[in-house]
């Protein structure tokens, strides 16, 4: 905690409403680029999955997943399809 308190101390308190709001809007926007970021590379993932194919949507217990596909997996399938 000794770490985000030395950082949140360097950010500094505004002097203004209009830094602070300011400073908001900054995070936000940050934050909605995460997302956006976030979303753009599940997809990167979900292409891969739908090239694999079924076995993408399996889960390690056998179990098949509808709604999306088991992402984690994905390392392991490519692999086996590069041997």
């Amino acid at each position: 905690m000794k770490h985000l308190a030395g950082y949140i101390e360097q950010l500094g308190t505004p002097a203004t409403l209009e830094e602070a709001i300011a400073q908001r809007n900054a995070w936000v926007e940050s934050a909605a680029q995460f997302s956006r970021n976030e979303d753009y590379y599940r997809g990167l993932l979900d292409q891969i999955a739908a090239s694999i194919g079924p076995e993408a949507w399996k889960a390690d217990d056998g179990k098949v997943v509808d709604d999306e596909p088991v992402r984690a997996r994905l390392p392991e399938l490519v692999a086996e399809l590069t041997r």
